[in-house]
């Protein structure tokens, strides 16, 4: 039986002393914490490629100055909060999906709710998932960051009248 992460492995919501502003930051794809269960078979570097690097040197004073960050703490390789619950790849799958199924043109390229492809033509598995595999990864990572995502947004909205959203990404350099 696949057992939830610990909390602390999951997300991180740095909470400021006093809320200042109607601010939510979160960094969907910064984490760095792979789970034991993620038996993936590429290359790593190719993994750690995927990750949204350094964004940590930009987030980490923020609630200092009265700003609630969101952290998610697992690589969106392993599972992308920031795609829909619904956007599972059929060809990862290893039997056919119990529930509502929408594959994006994102799973299409291999790099839908959970990879396939950490790199066009390069598997992130040399196995198909099983269907418990994915709805672990969605009950114990995604659905606990969109949890936080909300209620938080909520509290802001409530407090304040208003709330600001600010999802953080950081890009590679272009060699170009």
């Amino acid at each position: 039986m696949l057992m939830p992460p610990p909390p602390e492995t999951v997300l991180s919501l740095l909470e400021p002393d006093e809320v200042i502003v109607p601010l939510l930051i979160d960094s969907p794809h910064s984490g760095r914490h792979y789970p034991p269960d993620f038996n993936y078979t590429c290359p790593y570097d190719l993994l750690q490629q995927t990750e949204d690097n350094h964004l940590e040197i930009f987030l980490d004073d923020l609630p200092e100055k009265g700003v609630h960050v969101l952290h998610a703490h697992f690589p969106r390789c392993y599972i992308d909060v920031n795609r829909a619950a619904t956007d599972i790849d059929p060809a990862l799958l290893a039997e056919p999906w119990p529930g509502d199924i929408r594959p994006s043109i994102r799973s299409e390229a291999g790099i839908g709710l959970v990879r396939r492809l950490v790199r066009p033509g390069i598997p992130v598995y040399k196995r198909d998932l099983s269907a418990a595999e994915i709805k672990h990864r969605i009950d114990h990572y995604y659905t606990p960051y969109h949890k936080a995502l909300s209620e938080y947004l909520d509290m802001l909205h409530y407090n304040f009248g208003q709330a600001w959203y600010l999802n953080m990404h950081s890009m590679p350099h272009s060699t170009a």
